[in-house]
């Protein structure tokens, strides 16, 4: 080789070489060994959604050291967490000064099936009453949140939800471990039915003579009322219900022929609107009736008296 001459060479694997250099009847030679260094291995074992599906973490199996473009690595656990999903990286295993890269794909982490909360059913309530809490059940790990129907939030986070106003609410369920939403929402109705007034009359028994008859009565007057009961006592007690009272008669109803109290009764009259849950209850007393004979004063007269 002549002087000031070069070789090149690309050993796939560590190679000495002798350069040998004449120069008329004389030569040299000089030896040099090229050291190849296997480049590291590095390979993906999985990508995993985190359980909130914002993150996913990837595992891997590497000889080297490894750094990445985005996430936190440990070398120990093999391990790149918290990698923003969407989020591309690469992966550069380091070893001996030599590298290998890896491209890794983020993974799509959809949400899974939310079902739709199941409604603990619509309500119809009396204005005279306090208004309930309307209320959803939904599945494990997942909660509720409530809107109105301009798609406003009412409440988050909670499966009963009392309004002020009657209409109609629309509640979805999802999870609370991803947020994941239902769907659909279910939908669960407040109607508020006037209360019914009541204006009641108690006529006594009338007599004949000393003798008490058996038709004393109650009478009275209502609006926002279709159907009664009436019922003896100071509350409304019994199987009386909606279904099985009686309908009002020209805005009113009655009991008649009640017999003549020995003491003083209370009755109490309830009027419903529509359904069993609207109502209003009044309590009336009956008296006795003492029928007694009602004589004419005497009255005195001149006594004449006539002699013949």
């Amino acid at each position: 080789m002549p002087s000031g001459s070069t070789a090149t060479v690309s050993p796939t694997t560590t190679t000495s070489y002798i350069a040998t250099c004449t120069v008329g009847t004389c030569s040299a030679t000089a030896t040099s060994t090229v050291t190849v260094n296997s480049l590291p291995n590095l390979n993906v074992v999985s990508t995993v959604c985190s359980p909130n599906l914002q993150t996913y973490t990837i595992t891997f199996s590497s000889n080297g050291t490894v750094t990445s473009s985005a996430g936190i690595v440990d070398n120990n656990a093999k391990t790149v967490s918290n990698i923003s999903v969407g989020t591309n990286v690469t992966l550069t295993a380091t070893l001996n000064n030599c590298t290998t890269n890896v491209q890794v794909t983020s993974p799509n982490c959809p949400c899974p099936t939310v079902n739709q909360p199941v409604s603990g059913g619509n309500v119809t309530v009396c204005s005279n009453v306090n208004i309930p809490a309307l209320s959803v059940t939904v599945g494990a790990n997942e909660s509720a949140n409530w809107y109105n129907n301009s798609g406003g939030v009412l409440a988050s986070n909670t499966l009963t939800y009392t309004p002020t106003t009657a209409g109609a609410y629309f509640v979805e369920a999802y999870n609370l471990t991803n947020n994941c939403k239902s769907a659909t929402k279910v939908q669960i109705n407040l109607v508020i039915k006037n209360a019914p007034t009541i204006s009641p009359t108690v006529k006594q028994a009338t007599c004949n003579v000393t003798v008490a008859n058996n038709d004393a009565k109650i009478l009275f007057t209502s609006t926002n009322g279709d159907k009664y009961n009436i019922v003896l006592g100071s509350a409304f007690t019994g199987t009386g219900n909606y279904t099985t009272a009686t309908n009002l008669n020209a805005g009113g109803g009655n009991k008649l022929n009640i017999p003549n109290p020995t003491t003083a009764q209370q009755y109490t009259i309830r009027v419903y609107n529509e359904t069993d849950t609207c109502y209003s209850d009044s309590t009336v007393t009956l008296t006795p009736k003492n029928c007694v004979l009602i004589c004419e004063p005497f009255k005195c007269t001149d006594l004449k008296v006539r002699i013949n």
